[in-house]
């Protein structure tokens, strides 16, 4: 027997075109041909109450997206991307789709890079899904049409829908001093700071892009690679960071020596394309070194002695002080005092100046006066910008003596005649005497 052809009659359409009144839709199917009972004519033989076929899609749970709409997907990032719809059958009918069939036209600032209908059919209360696969070519507005067949009697055989969306992407730059950008992989020149003092940099993260930036490491700013230097990240930026916002990291930094010295800044965040930002923080430490000669070209080391000898108590001295920069920048030399002092008495006579170029050298005086018979001694203590010499400390020692009475040539028992022979027989005489009393008293 000839196999029954099926046809399914919206009879819901029928009626809203006659002008009747129903509750629901009603779906009738009629099949034409014989099974022996009924030879030759139609057969209805199932009523639904229900819609048919029908293609609803939506990529937000509840949010449908009608044949001829649009899907605003919102922000798209520069770069990869994927978008998932779900394409339900509400009707009481299966649903026939066309993957073969997909099409998606009209790329805007887009590229598809796979697209997959997965079902031909779907069930009466099932769902499939459409997946697209995409890259957003540059920050800028994003659209594309996308259609494919079905048999949903509404749309005349094919289903079809414009997405559309705006280009976002957080993008990083790093000034210092603010408003005055350094690129990543760049080099900041800090100059030439002194070596052992603690030196402070503020860098500003903004991000120039058009939403959040995030900072992705933890803590947000490292420091990586010093050579010669110590560094502390004292303040860190926040971990989110707003469309055009700022946010701040600062750090301090000593350079340990004279000379080179370098340390990587590193900015981990979701930035595309600088993901790891790297700054190299360079400069050249200057050394400041003073260094005391006396005589000019002979080093008395900080805490050494100036070996003043035997000097006469009451007889003022003066000794002369060659002050030298051995470093590579300007020595300050805030002034030089006179401290502790033993037997003696002294002042600053010409003082230091108060700078001293890399290199240059310049002299000072001291006087003093021995005020007893014995050792006498006094410090100079010379405070300056030396780190690790301040204040340079000198001590100036000697031996005061008393200066010999002259003999009496007025005459006396003692001395007659030439005194030019007196004297030696003199000393001879009392020599001899002190010799024969030691002698006596053993």
């Amino acid at each position: 027997a000839p196999a029954w052809r099926t046809a399914w009659i919206n009879l819901s359409g029928a009626m809203v075109a006659a002008g009747l009144e129903y509750s629901g839709n009603m779906v009738l199917r009629m099949q034409a041909g014989s099974d022996g009972a009924t030879p030759r004519g139609f057969l209805f033989d199932d009523l639904f109450v229900g819609r048919p076929m029908e293609v609803y899609v939506e990529r937000i749970a509840a949010m449908e997206i009608a044949n001829g709409g649009t899907d605003d997907v919102g922000g798209l990032r520069t770069g990869a991307a994927q978008l998932v719809y779900t394409i339900s059958n509400p009707g009481v009918l299966p649903l026939t789709l066309d993957p073969t069939q997909l099409d998606i036209a009209n790329l805007n600032n887009v590229t598809i890079t796979n697209a997959v209908l997965a079902d031909a059919t779907v069930a009466p209360g099932g769902s499939t899904t459409l997946t697209i696969d995409l890259t957003v070519n540059a920050v800028a507005g994003v659209s594309f049409d996308v259609s494919f067949p079905t048999d949903d009697p509404r749309f005349g055989g094919m289903f079809a829908f414009t997405v559309v969306g705006g280009g976002i992407e957080p993008e990083i730059d790093v000034q210092r001093p603010a408003g005055t950008s350094i690129a990543d992989d760049a080099t900041d020149d800090v100059g030439m700071p002194a070596f052992g003092a603690t030196q402070t940099l503020t860098y500003t993260i903004v991000n120039t892009g058009n939403t959040a930036l995030t900072l992705t490491s933890t803590p947000t700013v490292t420091a990586r690679n010093l050579t010669n230097v110590t560094v502390d990240v004292t303040s860190l930026p926040t971990d989110t960071i707003a469309a055009a916002a700022t946010s701040d990291a600062v750090l301090e930094y000593m350079p340990q020596a004279g000379g080179a010295f370098s340390f990587e800044l590193v900015i981990d965040s979701d930035d595309l394309d600088e993901s790891e930002y790297v700054i190299t923080v360079s400069g050249t430490a200057t050394t400041v070194d003073l260094d005391v000669q006396a005589p000019a070209g002979t080093s008395v080391a900080d805490g050494g002695m100036i070996a003043a000898g035997t000097v006469d108590i009451g007889v003022a001295q003066t000794v002369t002080l060659t002050l030298e920069n051995l470093g590579t920048a300007a020595l300050t030399i805030a002034g030089a005092t006179l401290g502790a002092t033993t037997n003696a008495t002294g002042s600053v006579g010409t003082s230091p100046p108060p700078t001293l170029a890399a290199g240059e050298t310049a002299t000072m005086t001291v006087s003093y006066t021995a005020t007893a018979v014995g050792a006498f001694s006094l410090e100079l203590a010379i405070a300056s910008a030396d780190q690790d010499e301040n204040p340079y400390t000198v001590i100036i020692a000697g031996t005061g003596a008393d200066d010999p009475e002259p003999i009496d040539e007025g005459g006396g028992c003692c001395q007659t005649g030439n005194d030019s022979a007196a004297g030696p027989l003199v000393l001879m005489g009392l020599a001899f005497a002190g010799l024969r009393r030691r002698r006596r008293r053993s």
